[in-house]
């Protein structure tokens, strides 16, 4: 089972966060064949200043 970690920008409201999460499982379904079952998303969020 695949394991990920999707970084968004702070402030990203929850509705947003769950697209982004959505449309990710769904390409790892289509990609890869993973079940749909299973969903492994850490969702963290960045300021702009934490990019050097």
């Amino acid at each position: 089972m695949p394991f990920v970690r999707t970084a968004v920008p702070q402030g990203t409201d929850a509705s947003r966060k769950q697209l982004i999460v959505e449309a990710i499982h769904h390409a790892l379904i289509q990609a890869i064949g993973m079940p749909e079952d299973e969903l492994f998303n850490l969702v963290s969020e960045y300021n702009a200043s934490d990019f050097l």
